[in-house]
């Protein structure tokens, strides 16, 4: 089966997302002008300059949440004011928008998440699509790390998920059959269950063509060459299927590594990803959210929180700067 995502609304810039085949030993990572190298940012926070910086750095994708409270607020009417001005920075930029649709007042709460929230939210979803499909080049993708307690603040539950992702999914071709929808963000850590359970409730509906295909971030400890065998042991299991890489990053706060490791590990991620059959790569994240040296989540950034370039950053515009345009 083929699975391919493509942005018709600029052709010569199209991005082509396929099952794709080993790379030979001859070509490098950079050479395909479809591989997607991304950042996460922190909606709430990005800075106008930040856009034009990412850009410089070399990645020509950003990855963020779209949220169903920022829309709503706590009103009856929408306000996308803070998501429409980050769509047009985006565009102004000519990055990628790997958009993950989330609500973290349903996270937060499992008994809001009754089948008249996924009918929100998947009203939600079509609303996003319609607004933003047309005019950018956007991935979108659905809920983020459901695998675990953090995102759904009860015991992950694979049903329920496929459930939401169905619906979503279905509203969002309906209000434009073109768009691209990525489900899973499957997160890897200890409060986290497998993968398995997840993907397999979500096979119908990419072999239906529902979802183009699913989303992982495999975090770990060691360094990053070894995601190959994590995507490998992925494709023998559910052939057919592309598997996508849409976060992941290195922090040396709480481990064994130095973050002189961590840094360089996490400027490896890119060509890691690519090596493993994955068409995107996105780097957690692009600035830390605060000065903490012992708060794992804190991190992250290739931006410390005050703004300073750490060695990542440097790693990265280096190599990212090969990419092809």
């Amino acid at each position: 089966m083929s699975i391919s995502i493509q942005f018709s609304v600029a052709p010569a810039l199209a991005v082509l997302i396929s099952i794709t085949p080993a790379p030979s030993k001859a070509e490098e990572w950079y050479d395909r002008s479809e591989f997607i190298a991304g950042v996460q940012i922190r909606p709430n926070t990005i800075k106008d300059d930040d856009f034009k910086e990412i850009s410089d750095v070399g990645f020509n994708a950003i990855r963020m949440g779209v949220r169903l409270e920022y829309v709503e607020n706590g009103k009856q009417s929408q306000n996308w004011s803070l998501y429409d001005s980050l769509f047009k920075l985006a565009s102004q930029h000519n990055l990628i928008i790997i958009a993950t649709l989330f609500d973290g007042e349903a996270a937060a709460n499992p008994k809001k998440r009754s089948p008249a929230w996924v009918r929100k939210f998947s009203q939600f979803a079509a609303d996003a699509t319609k607004r933003y499909n047309g005019n950018n080049k956007v991935i979108w993708e659905i809920w983020n790390e459901p695998n675990g307690k953090t995102y759904w603040s009860s015991v992950p539950d694979p049903k329920a998920y496929s459930r939401l992702v169905e619906s979503t999914c279905q509203s969002m071709r309906i209000t434009d059959p073109s768009v691209n929808v990525l489900a899973g963000a499957l997160g890897t850590d200890t409060n986290e269950i497998p993968y398995d359970p997840f993907i397999k409730l979500m096979l119908p509906l990419v072999h239906e063509g529902c979802i183009d295909g699913i989303s992982i971030h495999p975090y770990r400890q060691v360094a990053p060459e070894t995601v190959s065998k994590t995507l490998s042991d992925l494709r023998q299991r559910y052939p057919g299927v592309q598997f996508e890489i849409t976060e992941w990053g290195y922090t040396a706060a709480g481990r064994a590594y130095s973050p002189s490791t961590a840094r360089n590990w996490a400027s490896r991620i890119p060509q890691a990803s690519w090596r493993a059959g994955s068409n995107i790569a996105v780097i957690y994240e692009w600035k830390s959210g605060r000065t903490a040296p012992k708060d794992r989540e804190e991190n992250f950034g290739i931006l410390n929180a005050d703004g300073r370039e750490t060695e990542t950053y440097y790693y990265l515009k280096n190599i990212l700067n090969k990419l092809k345009r």
